[in-house]
This record gives C-alpha cells, sequence and structure tokens, in this order.
C-alpha cells in the first residue's frame, strides 16, 4: 500500500512531500486504492487551516480560503475537469464534437461559470455548517471524493478510442482495488458520525448517476469526467452534511 499512496499522492496533488517517478499503467490503476488515503492527509491539513483560522476570520472567509487551499494543493486537476466536462455535457452537439470540446485547452462560458458556481456552492455549504461539524466534515469531505473516483472508473468504458490519461484507470483498476477503496473511505466516513455515513452514501449514489449519464452521453469517461466526479462529489458529500445537521 506504500507505493501506492505515493503514486497517488503524487498524481492528486502538487505538494512535494515524495520524490516524483516513473509509473506504469498497471501500478497507476493500482494507486486508485489508495485515493482515500490522499484525501484524508487533505482533509487534515485542512482541519488544522480551519482551527488555525477560525477566530481570524467570518465562517464565509473561512470557507474561501479552505477553498483556495484545496484549489492549490491539487494544482487545480478536479476544476480542470469540471471546466472541460460542462462545455462538453452542455453543447448541445453529438458525443463526437462533445468530446473535442472537452479536449480543447480553451474553457468556454459554460466551463467558467461552472468552476464560479462549483467553488462558490463549496464555500456556501461549508461555511453554513454548524461550527462543531465543520472539524469531522473537513475530514471526510474529501475522503468520500477521491474514495469514489475508483467506483467510477471501474468496469467504465473509456470514451475517446484514441486513448489518453483516464485510459490508466479505465482498464487497470481492478475488483480488489475497488473494494479496498470503498471499504476505507466507509471507515473513514464512520470518523464524522451518522453525518458521514449518510454523505457517503448521497456522494455515492451522485457518482453513479454521473456514471450512468456519462455513457449515455459520451459513451463512457474520461480524465475530465474524473476530475468533474471528484469536484461534485465534494459538493454532494458538503451537502448532504448540510442536510443532515438542518434536520
Amino acid at each position: 500500500m506504500g507505493s501506492r499512496f505515493v503514486n497517488a499522492f503524487n498524481f492528486l496533488t502538487v505538494l512535494p512531500l515524495f520524490r516524483a517517478r516513473e509509473v506504469g499503467p498497471e501500478e497507476m490503476g493500482r494507486s486508485m486504492a489508495a485515493f482515500p488515503l490522499v484525501g484524508l492527509v487533505l482533509g487534515v491539513i485542512a482541519a488544522l487551516l480551519h482551527l488555525f483560522v477560525t477566530s481570524l476570520f467570518s465562517p464565509l472567509v473561512e470557507g474561501g480560503l479552505l477553498v483556495v487551499f484545496f484549489f492549490w494543493a491539487t494544482g487545480g486537476l478536479h476544476m480542470d475537469g469540471v471546466a472541460d466536462t460542462v462545455d462538453g455535457m452542455m453543447s448541445g452537439k453529438g458525443r463526437e464534437r462533445a468530446l473535442e470540446i472537452m479536449k480543447d485547452s480553451r474553457t468556454g462560458a459554460h466551463g467558467a461559470a461552472a468552476v464560479a458556481l462549483a467553488a462558490l456552492l463549496k464555500v456556501a455549504a461549508f461555511s453554513e455548517l454548524p461550527y462543531e461539524a465543520k472539524l469531522p466534515s473537513l475530514v471526510v469531505f474529501p475522503v468520500i471524493a477521491r474514495g469514489l473516483m475508483p467506483f467510477m472508473a471501474y468496469g467504465a468504458k473509456y470514451a475517446r478510442p484514441s486513448g489518453g490519461l483516464g485510459a490508466l484507470f479505465t482498464e487497470h483498476v481492478k475488483a480488489p482495488t475497488l473494494y479496498i477503496s470503498m471499504v476505507l473511505t466507509l471507515l473513514i466516513s464512520l470518523a464524522a458520525g451518522y453525518s458521514g455515513v449518510f454523505a457517503f452514501f448521497v456522494a455515492w449514489a451522485w457518482v453513479a448517476f454521473l456514471k450512468n449519464r456519462f455513457h449515455s452521453k459520451l459513451g463512457g469517461i474520461t480524465g475530465d469526467t474524473l476530475g468533474f466526479t471528484e469536484e461534485t462529489g465534494e459538493i454532494a458529500a458538503l451537502l448532504a452534511m448540510q442536510v443532515f445537521y438542518f434536520f
């Protein structure tokens, strides 16, 4: 698991904790088992940041700072997927043209709006959580979103026949990798109590819906849709916690 974690950490973040190394396709696929552990590390850092800034800023400003932290720590990897996926999915074009739009390095109006809305939703969802819920939520929601990425990739078809980054995962994520990631995600979610478990199942249902939608619209998934899955999985988990504590 040690090498899987290092590979996953180097892929999902830009934090210079481990030396970069060349990784083969099968090894990259197996690294998805450690995705929830990477989320745990990011969540713990965010929780420590929360403890430091909570007495200095309003909840809204603190929420904005935490979103900036996650964007910086991941190098904007997943937000880029949000922009590209929304540009393609909302283009009103057929499958091939939608995939071309997603591959275009230029961000369209739909994609730019989606990134802004995703950031705003995360800020609002976190800042409105009860104070006692913020610490466990910060630890858990990054875990849930990253832990469900193997579920999106497992058994999925890669949408582009020419291949791409996402094909590393769709072709090399095996059942043991999926099981490990799901069990780790659920166990860590338990750390937040019933709210964490509720958030896990809500986010799981959301990702299952996305998986079906991507296959219907695009004929499969891509690296961009995996990034979209992670970002919107975070939002789904945070909103689920909002609902849990509201009621």
